[in-house]
């Protein structure tokens, strides 16, 4: 998406005075927690308008989900209600194009309720006329967007358009306060995919793990409750409520998590250790088992890393800055302490792997002295029996 028109348009946050944006007014919805124990995110979608925008009859639906936490029930739902559609009502005498001001062109035929030619956004709402519109997969925006239908792309209008291309450029470059400003405007969608990120369509926080910026992946995950998994529960699990939850991860065109894709290309060990320390995501889930190893390999030879620190895990602050005393469990320490300590656990490792590769040589060794007995008894065997064969044949000869 965001490479396909980057060569044709600007992107940068200081061209966001030039569109005309108007913030989606949302559906109503309402969070409660249930008998089930269970909270239940509710978003109803009631449009009086439905007839005269959208032109099909008027609908009355409810959306019902569950979550875990209150907080993902929030979130989700107010990332899921469908904006309202801005009407053109059949008494306005000249209605215009929300983006370029132009008049809507009147219909030849049809019913009098809709006199005019145009479109709503279905991101934001708004009217625009035809040369003002772009189209869109489906998929670019929530499905309760789509109020019951199945259409292959959506029409949205180019201020829409313009947002969603610069809040992608803005994951991608790792451009925290960017993205920030850009979501403010209330149009950016976070939950929905980009269809055309190198190739592959990705969410938001695979383009933020590709943009290698840690606290703009923070922000979508711990502040916006943006998923990296789903919970994955059959119905007769949620009344037993004894066997393991499982989870599905959110995953790219390619069938590539969040993980897979920190692992991919220059690795990125501060969001590695975010998602697999604070976020419980498993190396051994990775999809190609050689990337999460050179990973491995690459976090082992650091040499100014601890994995015992905070000050090298989320801060990239020089050495000069560090605090004067370091806190550990026990006793306080100086740096100049810290430093040796550090030392000390790197010759430590660097003993276990000496060690475990002697252990290994050991084994092998082991295992070809036995190999090499094994051979010589069936040569020995092999000879008593040639031998004996040799006596027998001699003494049947004499005989």
């Amino acid at each position: 998406m965001a490479r396909q028109r980057s060569g044709s348009a600007s992107f940068d946050l200081s061209e966001i005075s030039r569109h005309a944006i108007r913030p989606r007014q949302l559906h109503t919805f309402s969070v409660h927690y249930s008998a089930a124990n269970r909270w239940v995110a509710t978003i109803n979608v009631s449009d009086r308008h439905a007839d005269e925008v959208l032109g099909f009859p008027g609908r009355h639906t409810c959306f019902s989900f569950t979550f875990e936490s209150e907080f993902e029930a929030k979130r989700f739902a107010k990332s899921y209600a469908p904006p309202r559609m801005v009407p053109v009502s059949s008494n306005d005498a000249f209605p215009c194009c929300f983006v370029c001001k132009v008049r809507f062109p009147r219909k030849s035929t049809g019913s009098s309720s809709r006199r005019f030619l145009f479109q709503n956004c279905r991101n934001c709402g708004v009217a625009v006329c035809r040369s003002c519109c772009v189209a869109w997969s489906q998929r670019m925006i929530p499905k309760t967007y789509l109020m019951n239908e199945s259409p292959h792309s959506v029409r949205v209008c180019k201020s829409c358009d313009w947002l969603g291309n610069a809040f992608c450029i803005a994951l991608l470059r790792g451009r925290l306060d960017d993205a920030k400003a850009l979501h403010a405007t209330g149009n950016v969608n976070l939950r929905s995919t980009y269809p055309d990120i190198r190739g592959e369509a990705m969410f938001p926080v695979h383009c933020a793990v590709i943009g290698g910026n840690l606290d703009i992946l923070r922000w979508l995950v711990d502040t916006h409750g943006c998923p990296i998994r789903v919970e994955r529960t059959s119905a007769v699990q949620q009344l037993n409520q004894q066997s393991q939850q499982q989870y599905k991860f959110v995953m790219t065109s390619n069938g590539r998590s969040v993980l897979d894709v920190a692992l991919a290309g220059k690795h990125k060990i501060d969001i590695l250790r975010y998602l697999v320390v604070e976020k419980n995501m498993r190396v051994q889930d990775a999809k190609n088992p050689k990337q999460a190893l050179e990973a491995l390999d690459v976090l082992l030879r650091q040499p100014s890393s601890s994995p015992c620190s905070d000050v090298h895990m989320r801060s990239s602050s020089p050495v000069h800055e560090l605090p004067v005393r370091v806190e550990s469990d026990d006793m306080s320490s100086t740096v100049d302490d810290a430093a040796r300590s550090v030392t000390k656990r790197q010759l430590t490792a660097s003993y276990f792997r000496v060690v475990i590769r002697c252990v290994v040589l050991t084994v092998v060794a082991t295992w070809t002295v036995a190999q090499c007995a094994r051979c010589s008894a069936l040569f020995l065997e092999s000879s008593a029996i040639e031998c004996s064969l040799v006596t027998r044949l001699g003494e049947e000869t004499v005989d």
